[in-house]
């Protein structure tokens, strides 16, 4: 995460999406040239260009333009596994790398557009101890850290050759594991995991400080000196000897970060990016000493949960971190945060958008009231005996159909959140379900791919589905059944379409390819006017349409992205 070219842009990663966001107009630009995860960025020193490398058997650099999106050069071909290191150096004109193969090899790249940019210059085996930070000096010169390791590496660009010497630990280290570096003027800064910063004169360690409590994540330029960041919450300000200058504390911060650990900072002008552990981006402003949240997000294990309120641009996503979050889409930004105490696989709406139940992985229901950008939990009761995948409010409001992994689905009274009745005849665990637009009947899927229709109002399994043949359905969201089969094309298994959702006359949908597909609605043929969009790096575990039908989300299991994409008429989509 970085600044771009001024202190009002700012770049960071998403999935497979590289992304400008400008904090004044609050728009975002994007390159979608990756596959896969992207798990590192650099910024070239003058901003105009970045620099981001993926997971993957045969990974990516991707260079592209941060004005514009648009994709400058791919290097592919060298790296295998993935990139997790990546650096300019420090006249823009190269760009080091290094790889997660078992030798972490290392790779030089041309920068300059008028050139070489792209190409790949030099090579050579890293080391067999993972490396963990990367930092350039010069034009020439960089440094690879790790653990037990630390080279300081030189290229010959004439000769495509580049040479490395190991640095020397000596008797005043204590950790010899490195976990980021960064040079201050010509001498290297390595940050350990057990809260140590040294100061490198040539290959030897000269100085040591110990100002953070734990691992030291993160370390960047500040003026002539440098910042840290640490899993200890703290920031740290450093002269350019390496004396401490001034000291924040996320847990002093008045913006609400959830785990307070910083694993990422960036300075410009008179603020510093911070990055914390939870995935919120925050300014810090050195001549106030304020802080603001600019970014949030979901922070671990799956993101399954999703809903569109009916009445408001607002959407809800609940996820394995326990987290609920509000999402304004029109300012596109998180409005609301309510904290579960557990993981989350689930969410509704009811019809008029003042409440929100969730379907915990405990078999709870949790209910929270929406009122006025406030969540205030009403309910918390035990439904299931096992996890809850799919519920959803009936179109009435009387009624929550909860569908769980332990076959069931069970129709909950809202008056009082009791469970009613209970429908059972399903072989495998309930994926998706939907009820008729007159709240009397609902139709079901599950884990075996069945498609059973059930009476509201006893829970008893209807089966004679050709008596509802006429039925008015309040949404669709099954993956089978008359107007979605045309979804299945010619060899896909059953468990490569995870979610589908009917918007309009337009039927999306999302998969385990991590894409985000478009067809007309009803779709009878297989593959008819398929259009498919990226940006997942992950199966896409949910979609569904806004509440005026021009915007579609999706949001990613393992990338935890919520993805917002504009619709126009027929199939078409920016």
């Amino acid at each position: 995460m970085f600044f771009g070219d001024s202190p009002t842009e700012i770049v960071y990663h998403v999935a497979g999406i590289g992304i400008k966001y400008d904090m004044e107009s609050k728009q975002q630009l994007f390159n979608l040239q990756h596959d896969d995860d992207i798990v590192c960025c650099a910024v070239h020193p003058e901003g105009h260009t970045v620099a981001t490398g993926e997971l993957g058997k045969k990974p990516k650099i991707v260079l592209w333009d941060s004005n514009s999106g648009s994709t400058l050069a791919v290097c592919v071909g060298f790296h295998s596994r993935g990139v997790n290191l990546i650096q300019f150096s420090g006249d823009g004109k190269l760009v080091y790398s290094v790889g997660m193969d078992d030798d972490h090899s290392v790779a030089v790249y041309g920068a300059d557009p008028d050139t070489n940019m792209g190409q790949l210059i030099a090579k050579a085996k890293g080391s067999r101890s993972k490396m963990l930070g990367l930092c350039s000096l010069g034009a020439r010169d960089f440094c690879t850290a790790g653990k037990r390791e630390v080279k300081f590496w030189s290229c010959d660009v004439v000769k495509g050759e580049i040479s490395s010497k190991k640095g020397l630990f000596g008797k005043k280290a204590g950790s010899t594991t490195c976990v980021s570096c960064c040079y201050l003027g010509p001498d290297c800064v390595t940050g350990q995991v057990d809260g140590s910063l040294y100061l490198w004169k040539g290959r030897n360690v000269s100085v040591v400080r110990r100002e953070h409590g734990k691992c030291v994540n993160t370390l960047g330029k500040w003026g002539g000196g440098l910042v840290s960041g640490g899993k200890d919450g703290l920031v740290i300000l450093w002269s350019e000897s390496l004396v401490k200058q001034r000291v924040f504390d996320l847990n002093d911060f008045k913006s609400d970060v959830i785990r307070k650990e910083v694993r990422s900072v960036c300075c410009m002008e008179q603020k510093v990016l911070v990055g914390a552990y939870s995935s919120e981006i925050l300014e810090l402003d050195l001549a106030t000493g304020e802080d603001r949240l600019i970014l949030s997000g979901h922070y671990g294990g799956e993101l399954w949960g999703l809903d569109n309120n009916p009445v408001t641009s607002n959407v809800c996503t609940v996820g394995d971190d326990g987290l609920m979050c509000v999402w304004d889409t029109k300012k596109c930004e998180r409005v609301g945060v309510g904290l579960l105490g557990g993981k989350a696989r689930s969410v509704s709406y009811n019809d008029d958008g003042t409440f929100i139940a969730v379907g915990m992985y405990s078999g709870n229901v949790v209910v929270f009231e929406d009122g006025s950008g406030k969540l205030t939990k009403k309910v918390d009761v035990k439904i299931a005996k096992e996890w809850i995948q799919v519920l959803k409010y009936s179109p009435d409001g009387s009624h929550l159909a909860v569908g769980s992994h332990d076959n069931c689905i069970y129709l909950v009274e809202t008056r009082t959140y009791t469970r009613r009745v209970v429908c059972k005849g399903h072989s495998s665990f309930i994926t998706h379900l939907d009820w008729s637009a007159d709240s009397k009947f609902i139709q079901s899927n599950c884990g075996a791919y069945e498609l059973l229709f059930w009476n509201a109002k006893d829970g008893k399994q209807v089966k004679n589905p050709s008596s509802l043949k006429d039925t008015v359905w309040a949404s669709w969201t099954c993956v089978l059944g008359w107007p979605v089969q045309g979804i299945w094309g010619q060899g896909k298994g059953g468990g490569e379409i995870d979610a589908c959702c009917r918007v309009g006359s337009n039927l999306v949908v999302g998969g385990d390819d991590g894409k985000v597909s478009l067809f007309r609605y009803p779709c009878l043929k297989v593959g008819s006017g398929v259009k498919e969009y990226s940006g997942h790096s992950s199966h896409v575990t949910n979609v569904v349409g806004g509440f005026d039908g021009d915007k579609v989300f999706s949001v990613g299991g393992l990338d935890r992205a919520l993805l917002q994409f504009g619709v126009s008429k027929g199939i078409s989509s920016s």
